[in-house]
C-alpha cells in the first residue's frame, strides 16, 4: 500500500497538500524571503532550501505580512504524518 501511495516520498508529497496557513504563526516576522499564505508547505520547503533560510515571511495575496512559517515546524509535521 505505502508503495503505492507513494513510498519513501509519501511525506513529502502530503506536504504538497498542506498549505502555509495552517502551519504559520501569526504576527511580526523578520524573514525577508516571502510566500503567499495558500502556497503549500512544500513549497514553502524548497523556497527555504533553495534560499538557504529556515524560516519566510507569510503574505496574503495584497502582500500583507501575516506572520512567519519555519523550517522547524514544517518538519515536524512531516515526521508526524
Amino acid at each position: 500500500m505505502r508503495g503505492f501511495l507513494g513510498g519513501e516520498d509519501l511525506q513529502l508529497r502530503l506536504l504538497d497538500l498542506v498549505p502555509v496557513r495552517t502551519l504559520m504563526k501569526r504576527g511580526k516576522s523578520n524573514a525577508t524571503a516571502t510566500i503567499a499564505v495558500g502556497a503549500s508547505l512544500k513549497e514553502a520547503l524548497n523556497m527555504m532550501l533553495a534560499r538557504r533560510c529556515s524560516s519566510l515571511c507569510a503574505v496574503d495575496e495584497n502582500g500583507a505580512r501575516l506572520g512567519e512559517i519555519h523550517l522547524n515546524d514544517i518538519i515536524a509535521r512531516r515526521d508526524a504524518i
